[in-house]
């Protein structure tokens, strides 16, 4: 449907959050050259808080909280529930992810929070990644900082008929698209996969689960390039499928986090 569009056109968006309907007008602009691929992830703002798996907030959205970080040091604890992020709602974890981008490392963070029914707040310079992970010279066990570990590896052909029966799924088993790179950044938040396409072609990406449910899923009628997306539903201790599929040709991987 993007491709319709061209820079200057304007738009509405329709959406749904939190069961209710939304139209957002939208300005297409022209696309920014992109320099993330070059940043380094340790200078990043980074709050030190993470999506929590408790049951989500009715308002807001529930987080839990990393050792060290500025989050901490405003305060809050894990599971209490982000409101306002400099004046910004925050009704999912998108809007989290996205307001915390947008800081400035060194600048001050405000934030609006509430606990057991009781809203606070608090402002504090915002620090970096690497400024939260390491504290007194040594880097916090992944116990401190909640983040996820990843291992991943391509399916050999002759496993992937046995995936398909054991998960109900339809892999190819030609396994045979080429890939220049992938990999899972960790220590984004949520943690981040990226991979790059030499070729152009329509393109999917899905990703399933060990009951072969359909956790992920999107498409892109022509892409080549570089690809990046935060994906939240990696779980500690778990085990994902993902399936790059462009054109007839697709690549099958393993994912295990923990």
């Amino acid at each position: 449907i993007l491709e319709r569009f061209h820079t200057g056109d304007q738009a509405n968006v329709l959406l749904i959050r939190r069961s209710e309907r939304h139209s957002v007008p939208v300005h297409f602009t022209p696309r920014p050259a992109s320099n993330t691929e070059a940043e380094d992830p340790c200078e990043a703002p980074f709050l030190g808080v993470r999506l929590s798996l408790q049951s989500p907030a009715a308002d807001g959205v529930r987080v839990n909280i990393i050792d060290n970080s500025t989050a901490k040091a405003m305060g809050m604890e894990s599971g209490d529930i982000l409101l306002k992020i400099d004046g910004h709602p925050m009704i999912d974890w998108d809007d989290v992810r996205i307001a915390i981008n947008n800081a400035v490392v060194g600048r001050n963070i405000d934030v609006i929070f509430q606990r057991n029914g009781s809203i606070h707040s608090g402002s504090n310079p915002i620090k970096s990644y690497c400024a939260t992970i390491i504290k007194d010279g040594m880097q916090l066990t992944e116990a401190e900082t909640d983040i996820l570990t990843f291992e991943m590896e391509k399916i050999h052909p002759l496993f992937i008929r046995e995936l398909n029966t054991n998960l109900q799924t339809s892999f190819s088993e030609a396994n045979d698209l080429p890939l220049t790179t992938i990999d899972i950044l960790a220590n984004h938040s949520p943690p981040t996969l990226q991979f790059t396409l030499p070729n152009r072609g329509k393109t999917t990406i899905k990703i399933y689960n060990t009951s072969g449910r359909l956790l992920y899923d999107y498409e892109r009628r022509s892409f080549s390039g570089s690809f990046r997306t935060g994906i939240e539903l990696f779980e500690i201790n778990s085990i994902y499928y993902l399936e790059i599929q462009q054109n007839e040709k697709s690549i099958i991987f393993k994912i295990e986090a923990k």
